[in-house]
């Protein structure tokens, strides 16, 4: 088989995949989004935009780089996410409760390292930031493992985690006294672990409704034991993903300090572009 052939399948095997997934999925990724950047910004719930934030400001507005002291400075952090997400079978009852079985699954810990330099007139950052992350895992042996179609406890493992991770370049200009300009280049790695199990009524379903197309789709619907499909894609590692992909963002910033008490300033975060290839 040649590298087009097997492009071509693994594309339509990811297209009948990704519509079960987004049709009937049992679970989904929980994403935890980081609120704020820094111990200045979390402390605002976020917020920094127009405040000295430290190295922090290469990833809120890099304008900002230049409220540091002139020098280096290093900032390092690691948030911890603890997800507590059950799920509830309404017919039987039963129970099904997140566990950490695997690499970084719960709880989560999130990077946060820059480090900055303030000339004169000029400033520098450079970082890497978890933007987001955390997901669930549920083992192989509830209900979520078990077929509706034929009862079979397959012993196969139900869980999910979404990594994103953003490494900020920055650079910051102050042309007068009072304004300061800046702009950040992103790269982001987004990873992807799912690992869930669909009934094979799921599966028909989707292909009788043509939502989901290629040879595979074609196969599975027609085969007449088929109790369910289990979509794997899992790298037990603690940010990589099974699937992933890399791409860039950015932002651009300003600042004008109105009076010694008054700053306003104004950051644009441009959307981020991802590959789409694993």
């Amino acid at each position: 088989m040649n590298k087009t052939t097997r492009d071509a399948t693994a594309k339509r095997l990811l297209t009948f995949l990704v519509s079960a997934g987004v049709s009937c999925a049992s679970v989904a990724v929980e994403l935890g989004r980081i609120e704020g950047f820094g111990p200045v910004s979390r402390g605002f719930a976020g917020g920094g935009v127009a405040h000295a934030t430290g190295a922090a400001a290469i990833i809120l507005n890099p304008a900002e780089l230049l409220s540091n002291k002139p020098g280096h400075e290093l900032m390092m952090q690691v948030s911890e996410i603890r997800p507590d997400i059950n799920v509830r079978n309404e017919q039987t009852h039963e129970i099904v409760r997140t566990a950490k079985l695997g690499n970084n699954r719960g709880p989560y810990d999130l990077p946060e390292v820059a480090y900055s330099y303030r000339g004169d007139d000029w400033a520098f950052g450079v970082g890497i930031f978890a933007a987001a992350g955390f997901g669930i895992e549920y083992g192989r042996d509830s209900f979520l493992s078990t077929t509706s179609t034929g009862n079979v406890a397959t012993g196969l493992e139900t869980s999910a985690r979404l990594t994103a991770l953003r490494i900020p370049i920055a650079f910051a200009w102050q042309p007068t006294a009072t304004v300061r300009l800046g702009a950040a280049l992103d790269i982001v790695n987004l990873g992807i672990n799912v690992a869930t199990l669909y009934d094979a009524k799921q599966v028909k379903m989707l292909v009788q409704q043509d939502r989901a197309s290629g040879g595979l789709a074609t196969i599975v619907g027609a085969l007449p034991t088929l109790a369910g499909v289990h979509l794997n894609f899992v790298n037990d590692h603690p940010i990589a993903g099974g699937l992933s992909g890399w791409g860039i963002g950015g932002r651009l910033g300003a600042s004008w300090q109105m009076s010694p008490q008054t700053s306003v300033a104004l950051a644009y975060e441009f959307e981020t572009r991802l590959t789409d290839k694993g």
